[in-house]
């Protein structure tokens, strides 16, 4: 399920290059890329969940919908740890990009994960009741069944 390293992933440099940011060790150690396979199973299963020509979640398959801007940081950061109450997620940029990544050190540098203007993410949970998503024009929509 893992790629050789961290350093060998496609957005490593997130990370690893000190002109983004440098994780230490046992930080990059919590992040785990994900072989094609696997990333493009949790991104078709997120994608699904997704409105059709928005980046957001489907009203069809959630009750619940929540957002948050992501201008204030720590505001950001609390509003995930409510949010996300497992200790993995899984985080897919697209069908052939994704990572699984320990939830403390996602919430903690979550702004090292999600590029404004570039990034639409999918967040997955393993229990599938619930999703995240991360939407470019820096907002964070959070959905549950």
């Amino acid at each position: 399920m893992k790629e050789k390293s961290i350093k060998d992933f496609t957005l490593s440099w997130r990370w690893t290059d000190p002109k983004y940011s440098q994780f230490s060790e046992d930080e990059l150690n919590k992040i785990n890329p994900l072989e094609t396979t696997m990333a493009m199973h949790y991104y078709n299963e997120g994608i699904a969940l997704v409105e059709k020509n928005h980046f957001t979640p489907s009203k069809d398959k959630f009750h619940k919908i929540e957002n948050i801007q992501t201008t204030q940081f720590k505001e950001v950061q609390n509003w995930l740890k409510v949010k996300i109450t497992v200790d993995e997620i899984i985080l897919s940029w697209d069908s052939n990009t994704a990572i699984s990544v320990k939830t403390d050190l996602f919430i903690e540098k979550w702004d090292d994960f999600c590029y404004p203007s570039s990034d639409d993410i999918v967040i997955s949970f393993k229990t599938k009741s619930s999703i995240i998503l991360y939407h470019h024009s820096e907002i964070f929509w959070y959905a549950d069944i």
